[in-house]
Order: C-alpha cells, then sequence, then structure tokens
C-alpha cells in the first residue's frame, strides 16, 4: 500500500483514502539459508503514518542451517533498533506438541527472532532442533524511516 500520509491542508479526504489506511499489504521479502528448508504461508506489513506493523508465518518443510531472518518491508528509522522494534513470535515444535515464546527484533535490515527464555537468536538448534512440521509465526511493530 502506498502511505496516504501526511494528508495536506486544502485536500479533501474521500472514504478510499480513509479505507486504505493500515491496510494489510503481502511483500516477498527476502530470505537467508532458511529458505531452502520452509516457506513463508504469509508476510505481511501494514503502515500508518510511520509505523509499521508486521506480521508472518513460517513453516519449515525440512532441516534448516543457520540463522532465521527475512528483510523489513519498510527501512527502520536510523538508530532506532533494537528499542524501537518490538514484537512477539510463537515457535512451535510439531513433533514435541510443545510451543515457545520468541520476541522479534532488528539486526541491522533484517528482522529476526530470540527465544525469551534464553534471549538467544533462533538458529537451527534453538531454541529446539527445527525440522519439517515446524513454524514460526509473529507480529512486529516498528518505526519507520
Amino acid at each position: 500500500m502506498t502511505n496516504p500520509f501526511p494528508f495536506t491542508g486544502g485536500n479533501i479526504l474521500n472514504a478510499s483514502d480513509l479505507n486504505a489506511i493500515g491496510d494489510w499489504t503481502d511483500y516477498t521479502p527476502t530470505t537467508n539459508s532458511w529458505s531452502a528448508a520452509g516457506s513463508f504461508d504469509f508476510v505481511r506489513y501494514a503502515e500508518i503514518n510511520d509505523v509499521v506493523l508486521v506480521k508472518f508465518r513460517f513453516n519449515l518443510t525440512g532441516t534448516p542451517t543457520g540463522t532465521f531472518e527475512f528483510s523489513q518491508p519498510v527501512v527502520e528509522v536510523s538508530g532506532d533498533s533494537p528499542s524501537g522494534a518490538t514484537g512477539t513470535a510463537s515457535l512451535r515444535d510439531a513433533s514435541a506438541g510443545t510451543g515457545y515464546v520468541g520476541l522479534n527484533f532488528m539486526s541491522g535490515t533484517v528482522i529476526r527472532v530470540a527465544d525469551a527464555t534464553s534471549l538467544s537468536t533462533v538458529n537451527a538448534t534453538t531454541p529446539f532442533t527445527w525440522a519439517s512440521g515446524d513454524s514460526i509465526r509473529g507480529l512486529m511493530i516498528y518505526d519507520a524511516a
């Protein structure tokens, strides 16, 4: 979605302008090695003024390597990370039937997830050994540039 802000004085707001505020937009993020072990069901974002909301679900169909990360849909304002971004994730271990809480954060120009208990970045073996059937879901809010 093209951000309808800022509105300017003298312009007429119509229903389509107002209805477009905060529409969810699909995007295809750049991913790392995890893309060979699964795919996103969805990655969507909405932008309201300079506030960006991102929601995603990644499903594994194989065994990943490296750290889970993907590109931002809109560039974060410089200098805000990590305190300028916040979000939670659900880390699902299908074989064990358990879930873990994760925290989304920015690392340069990518979004990463940390295990909330250990605060370690999610990788092939954190917080458990990832495999086919496992998934990561998340929602994040941050300030755009």
